[in-house]
């Protein structure tokens, strides 16, 4: 099935670096309807679980890899296959269970392997992995109808995933199966919530979701393999498809905002489309962000604690290459209360998922928190917002692209995470506590 085109009116100087008016590349989804999925962060530690729900919104059976990677490196925890019938939805709680980290897909006919079948549930291992994200890769979608006997929409339809799960191992199955499914399209929406039961705090949002990551066919009208089917299924095992796997490797940015220090109450909207060397850098382009803004709060009166999440999605595909030239990228940090003070501060950030902590509360108990200090200040307030500056160290962004622009920054999704508390006594009383998670803000830079 061909992705509808997107017709984009471009500035002259943008026209000329690209071939075609009609565009399908990478970009970030307005929305929030894509073909890949990104979830910043999840976590099991300091009691919480974290809960995924994703949605089909198309009339097609779709078939998704997932892969969950490690918060430290990028690594690979655990990766499976998602079959999901037409308008159907997968949930999933991934949970610390008396020591166990795992993912636990209660019973339904979404066909989710390999796995173990435990009291109704599908059970997949996160190999000790505590805390990380998420990337939820579409492979294809299937022309058949469910009522198509021997098919995989006929089998995801009536919960036959056996079969389904031996289609996608044997090679001779695995043929089959690329030739039922077609290039992905723009129909996942995902949700994470992140719950810490006992102290009745929830906090979640929606996943980045990227559009048109893969669409082959806009090469000479054809894919990859000379059809336009199949070239993004691949085995359950194999860590196959990632981010590096764009196709065309093309990306499309909107800048809509002034520089920080611009007087101009409005700025252009500008569109740059690049092509680039490679797939993983068509992505980080699309991600590429200059600086991160969000608000913290460490108000003692209400029991206020803060984090935040910086999330690297294309950072585990570099090995010591622009942007992520260094294992640590240096970064700037002001941060502000809310009667004018700012205080400016520098880090390093040097791992897949990173976790800000205001004032030492470390609120999800991440593994390698690094800390804001905001009580040694004398801040008017004790609470603000922060920006982060993702400029010093990106070496100018990826290399490789066509027009010889330069994308500034890293790569970068993520949130900020508050949890309040009042105290009963010695603990905490959790009809009395909640929490709230706010995407953050971003400044995007694109140089000629």
């Amino acid at each position: 099935m061909l992705k509808q085109f997107k017709r984009l009116v471009l500035p002259l100087f943008l026209i000329a670096s690209t071939c075609s008016m009609n565009v399908n590349a990478v970009e970030i989804a307005s929305n929030n309807l894509g073909d890949v999925l990104l979830f910043p962060y999840f976590t099991t530690r300091n009691g919480y679980s974290t809960f995924l729900d994703i949605a089909n919104t198309s009339p097609h059976t779709l078939a998704l890899k997932f892969n969950f990677r490690r918060a430290t490196d990028g690594t690979s925890c655990a990766r499976f296959i998602v079959t999901l019938s037409p308008y159907d939805v997968w949930i999933a709680a991934i949970e610390n269970s008396a020591g166990t980290l795992r993912v636990r897909v209660p019973g339904d006919q979404s066909c989710t392997f390999p796995s173990v079948k435990a009291n109704n549930n599908q059970i997949v291992a996160l190999n000790g992995c505590s805390e990380g994200s998420i990337e939820v890769i579409e492979m294809g979608h299937s022309k058949n109808s469910p009522s198509d006997t021997g098919t995989v929409a006929f089998r995801a339809k009536n919960g036959l995933c056996n079969t389904i799960q031996t289609s996608l191992v044997q090679p001779v199955g695995l043929s089959n199966v690329r030739q039922e499914f077609y290039e992905p399209i723009n129909a996942l929406k995902g949700t994470y919530t992140l719950i810490k039961g006992n102290e009745g705090k929830a906090v979640g949002g929606i996943a980045v979701a990227l559009a048109d990551f893969y669409t082959p066919n806009l090469i000479d009208g054809i894919g990859t393999d000379g059809v336009s089917k199949g070239d993004l299924i691949f085995a359950a095992a194999e860590n196959r498809p990632t981010l590096a796997d764009a196709m065309p490797r093309e990306s499309l940015l909107r800048v809509d905002n002034p520089a920080v220090t611009d007087t101009s109450a409005t700025a252009p909207v500008q569109t740059y489309i690049d092509r680039w060397s490679t797939g993983t850098d068509a992505v980080t382009a699309a991600l590429s962000t200059a600086s991160v803004h969000n608000n913290w709060t460490s108000n003692p009166n209400f029991g206020a604690e803060t984090d935040w999440v910086v999330n690297f999605p294309t950072k585990f595909l570099y090995s010591l290459t622009t942007p992520f030239a260094q294992n640590c990228n240096s970064v700037g940090m002001t941060v502000s209360d809310r009667v004018g003070k700012t205080v400016n501060q520098s880090t390093d950030l040097c791992h897949h998922a990173n976790v800000i902590t205001f004032d030492n509360k470390n609120v999800l108990a991440a593994q390698n928190a690094l800390n804001v200090d905001t009580l040694s200040n004398q801040f008017g307030s004790p609470s603000g917002w922060m920006t982060v500056d993702l400029t010093p160290a990106d070496g100018n962004g990826p290399g490789g692209n066509a027009s010889g622009r330069s994308y500034r920054g890293l790569p970068a999704i993520g949130l900020s995470l508050v949890t309040r508390s009042v105290l009963n006594g010695n603990s905490v009383d959790s009809s009395r506590s909640f929490g709230t998670a706010w995407p953050h803000a971003y400044y995007r830079q694109v140089n000629p």
